[in-house]
């Protein structure tokens, strides 16, 4: 009588460990705890140099990002990138040819960029197949952190460009994958906005088409990074 108990208890046990796990529901997502992190980024700025062509050339720009919860899905992020480059140097003398300005020169400068973001994470705090999806808005200054006085001295001064300090914005998009909990590689895509300004005195040159004093200039740009949540 006892071993057909025994065997009776053994089988509900089985019965109850495979019914426990048919309901046992697999998900693509995971939760995750950690509300700040910080990291480094190698971004490509692929930029618009202006109608008059005075904007610093595309290139490869270095920086690091910090960010921290604010509520559900809602993150600040700030991020600084320096930006090494370089850009022509123009004469008031018009190429005929193409009604442009005559290029004397070219010039080294880097910019500074710090900028403060709202990041909205898709998918909230957890990821899905080990993926974060998040949306970037911000703003802050582009700093010309370098400029080659030097090259300058080619044109008369009130042709001389200087990007000096502008407001910049950006929005964007991107992702990051955690291969291993806590560290994530990071890829996003977003368009910088700044401001360029044309020297006086090539705003007063006839090129057959209106030059403007100030204009907003779209600068696309495409990073990687690695990022350590804690």
């Amino acid at each position: 009588m006892n071993v057909r108990f025994g065997w009776l208890f053994i089988v509900m046990v089985v019965c109850g460990a495979s019914s426990a796990q048919a309901q046992r529901i697999d998900t693509p997502y995971r939760f995750f705890e950690q509300t700040q992190a910080v990291g480094l980024a190698v971004a490509y700025i692929n930029t618009d140099k202006g109608s008059v062509g005075l904007g610093p050339e595309s290139g490869v720009a270095f920086g690091a990002r910090y960010h921290i919860r604010l509520s559900g899905p809602f993150f600040v992020e700030a991020e600084g990138l320096y930006f090494p480059s370089t850009r022509a140097v123009l004469d008031t003398s018009i190429v005929a040819a193409d009604s442009t300005f005559e290029q004397v020169g070219e010039a080294d400068m880097a910019i500074g960029l710090v900028q403060a973001s709202l990041r909205f994470q898709v998918t909230g705090q957890r990821t899905w197949n080990g993926i974060l999806p998040f949306l970037l808005l911000g703003a802050g200054i582009a700093v010309e952190a370098k400029d080659d006085h030097e090259a300058n001295e080619a044109v008369p001064s009130e042709a001389r460009f200087d990007f000096g300090t502008t407001f910049a914005g950006q929005l964007g998009a991107g992702i990051e994958f955690f291969p291993v909990s806590g560290v994530a590689i990071r890829v996003d895509a977003r368009n910088i906005l700044w401001q360029l300004e044309t020297p006086q005195a090539l705003q007063l040159r006839d090129i057959g088409r209106t030059l403007p004093a100030e204009e907003w200039t779209n600068n696309i740009t495409a990073s990687v990074g690695i990022s350590i949540h804690f």
